[in-house]
């Protein structure tokens, strides 16, 4: 995982301009996954918090499911934005599937699966 500094996600994302169309640079497009990572990241603090302070469970599992399936995007644009960006869109391959962007995640990376118990609870 090459996610980097959080101090990164304060970079402007670099954008190269082609006609009428704008395409990230690489810098750019590894700046949009980091800021991705950690905006991640403050959904599961937030379901943390929450959780601590006696929140209303659906709740804290709504930001706790948006954490984990921002974090799982950011890591699959970290590691080919190009490939996976379709992906990634509500009506992509991925959408809003935890359990599809753990396979997706874990054959990308060449991680052991998640056991059928835990597979479920997603």
């Amino acid at each position: 995982m090459m996610i980097g500094d959080e101090k990164a996600t304060n970079a402007p994302i670099v954008l190269l301009a082609v006609g009428d169309i704008k395409m990230l640079t690489g810098h750019g497009k590894k700046n949009r996954a980091r800021a991705m990572f950690y905006r991640g990241k403050n959904f599961l603090g937030a379901a943390a918090l929450l959780d601590q302070k006696g929140g209303y469970r659906d709740v804290v599992l709504h930001l706790f499911c948006q954490g984990l399936e921002i974090v799982q995007k950011s890591l699959l644009l970290e590691k080919d934005y190009d490939k996976f960006k379709p992906d990634l869109a509500k009506k992509g391959k991925l959408g809003h599937d935890l359990v599809r962007g753990w396979d997706a995640l874990f054959a990308e990376y060449g991680w052991k699966n998640l056991k059928k118990e835990t597979r479920a609870e997603l």
